[in-house]
């Protein structure tokens, strides 16, 4: 079982036209993060934060949303969810909760595809500390360091490789924080 795991990075609007179709048609399960629902016009799995309403800047409606599979990540330990916990530092991300929900609840993944979760935000640490309109922007849970960033992608990639998943990057951006293989199989 094959997923894509679609973050919201600026470029997103753009490549979903052109490539999520690819993806749709070669039987990939589509788990959106937070905003990146509004990007979908395929079936998906939605995961978002437990304060979404309260933080996200994209809110649906409930027709918007009717019939889509949510899953909620309600925990703030470092992987943000209930499933599988590495508890060196109690913060969230929902890349990494949505990696380790796939890792932990469906034993036959054997690939895991990123786009549009690159971690490149300039010379600040997190997406919403750039944005000012974000409600987000100040929570402390999103502030990981640069070292914490790379230790977190490197125990996604311990555990998938424990789990025989692939973790893949598909984004064609110069600059990736993502250490994964690249993936560019769609182009």
């Amino acid at each position: 079982m094959k997923f894509l795991v679609m973050g919201s990075a600026p470029y997103m609007r753009d490549w979903t036209r052109k490539h999520l179709g690819w993806f749709w048609e070669e039987g990939y399960c589509i788990s959106a993060i937070n905003n990146s629902w509004c990007l979908c016009p395929y079936d998906f799995t939605w995961h978002r934060s437990r304060d979404f309403f309260e933080a996200g800047t994209r809110i649906p409606t409930k027709k918007q949303i009717l019939g889509v599979t949510t899953i909620v990540h309600k925990t703030r330990n470092k992987h943000g969810h209930l499933y599988l916990r590495y508890k060196k530092n109690q913060r969230g991300s929902m890349l990494f909760s949505t990696i380790y929900w796939i890792l932990q609840t469906k034993p036959q993944a054997t690939d895991i595809v990123v786009i549009g979760s690159d971690f490149v935000y300039g010379d600040v640490l997190s997406f919403y500390s750039r944005d000012r309109t974000s409600k987000a922007r100040n929570d402390p849970f999103l502030r990981y360091s640069k070292k914490e960033i790379i230790q977190e992608l490197s125990h996604t990639m311990k555990i998938a490789e424990e789990k025989s998943v692939s973790l893949w990057n598909a984004s064609k951006e110069t600059e990736s924080f993502l250490p994964y293989e690249r993936f560019l199989d769609y182009v």
